[in-house]
């Protein structure tokens, strides 16, 4: 076995990921959920087709509004399920045999750490392993500095800081 695969696969052991079912397509954020950063995400294979717009406001946005006890139907909340582009997020892909990870440039995490974690959210393990994920930086999934200043005056300060697989 290769020494770089051999590293990979202690290091996926070392954090305790879960064994590929069924591979998906889907969408993701890391929501800051103080004191750390969660990953969020949203298969095909559950939820059907998806996009972030749609997402937000449905699922993620009550979920903040839980942890920060913003009321459900204030103004406030209005505003927070409004900007689905106030964290850093992404979307997984399969194209030509190969599963693409598109994301904002903007991981707020590890990158390497990212690299591991993400494509256990989407049962993508095995494809990792085989070289069939791929990391892509795109603009169109990047932050959207008004919805990152907007659900900082909601939530309080975010600790965004940048990071490339």
């Amino acid at each position: 076995m290769k020494p770089r695969l051999k590293k990979l696969l202690e290091d996926l052991k070392k954090l305790n990921l879960k064994e590929d079912t069924r591979p998906s397509e889907g969408i993701w954020w890391y929501v800051w959920l103080k004191p750390r950063w969660r990953i969020e995400a949203f298969k095909v294979t559950e939820y059907g087709e998806l996009n972030h717009s749609d997402v937000w406001p449905k699922y993620v946005a009550p979920m903040i509004a839980a942890h920060y006890k913003v009321p459900i139907g204030s103004e406030v909340y209005n505003s927070l399920a409004e900007v689905y582009a106030s964290m850093p997020r992404g979307r997984v892909e399969e194209r030509d045999g190969r599963w693409v990870f598109n994301y904002g440039d903007d991981f707020p995490v590890d990158p390497k750490k990212a690299q591991m974690q993400l494509p256990g959210e989407f049962e993508l393990y095995r494809h990792l392993l085989a070289g069939k994920v791929v990391f892509r930086v795109s603009e169109h999934e990047g932050m959207i500095e008004d919805d990152k200043d907007i659900i900082q005056r909601i939530i309080g300060k975010i600790p965004y800081k940048k990071g490339k697989p």
